[in-house]
């Protein structure tokens, strides 16, 4: 495997430090909300014709967003 090239003073230099890392405190709400066309999808992606396997879902999203929620109401 050949050695890493060394990128050089002025992109060393560039680089220099990363700002420090700060969670973002996001509160969840208690409320579930506009989420009845989301339901209404899932549900009917979720029911497999008889004699048929049922189908796989995903759900993806920025954390907050309600995925564990949603996938409770299910």
């Amino acid at each position: 495997m050949p050695k890493p090239r060394d990128p050089g003073r002025d992109l060393r230099e560039s680089d220099g430090e990363l700002p420090p890392d700060e969670p973002i405190n996001l509160k969840a709400t208690a409320l579930f909300t506009d989420r009845e066309e989301a339901l209404a999808a899932f549900r009917r992606h979720a029911q497999a014709p008889p004699g048929r396997t049922l189908p796989v879902l995903s759900f993806y999203g920025v954390g907050g967003a309600g995925k564990t929620f949603l996938l409770q109401k299910l």
